[in-house]
């Protein structure tokens, strides 16, 4: 249940916006696509050849699945975050949390301390990763994780709003992430 979209774009480029309510499966062609993710229903995204762009446009999206990103391609979290994302290493001590940033967490099975995420898609989990992984999140902070499982080379992505945690009380546990899509390597 659910419509299919098939975007062929031979060697052309693309730019397809997804509006509220998305549809099941996107499949993109050849050429430098651009997907425009907005708020709605689950996506099944592959981008086919070429540099795609996946633009996360609002962090009310539920789960997309990306299952062909490969080097070429890149995400976007321009209109969730406002400012440049930062890598963040393997078993990185607990750093300052930049409000609209995004971070790309080298490994979520070696964080902060002896921190280590071992069911990505159980947010208490992810929350007690996230939250080790910052020593100053305070009231108002958003930010975007993409966390790299190194098992399954999958990558996860998260929106965190501090303000909806612990009950609307604030904190970074399961309360205030949603899991906005996964990401397989080719």
């Amino acid at each position: 249940a659910g419509t299919t979209l098939s975007v062929t774009t031979g060697g052309g480029v693309d730019n397809v916006t997804m509006a509220a309510g998305g549809l099941a499966n996107i499949s993109l062609g050849a050429g430098a696509d651009v997907l425009n993710l907005a708020a709605g229903g689950s996506n099944a995204i592959t981008g086919g050849a070429g540099a795609d762009i996946f633009d996360f446009n609002s962090v009310s999206s539920t789960l997309n699945t990306i299952s062909d990103f490969d080097s070429l391609d890149s995400l976007s979290f321009d209109i969730v975050t406002s400012t440049a994302g930062t890598d963040v290493a393997a078993n990185a001590a607990a750093a300052s949390l930049t409000d609209q940033a995004t971070y790309v967490y080298a490994n979520g099975g070696d964080g902060a301390g002896s921190t280590a995420i071992t069911a990505y898609t159980t947010m208490s989990n992810v929350g007690t990763f996230l939250a080790a992984q910052f020593s100053d999140e305070a009231a108002n902070d958003e930010f975007v994780a993409v966390v790299n499982d190194l098992t399954t080379d999958t990558a996860y992505v998260y929106y965190v709003d501090y303000d909806l945690g612990n009950g609307a009380n604030g904190a970074i546990d399961a309360d205030a992430i949603s899991l906005i899509a996964t990401i397989s390597l080719t």
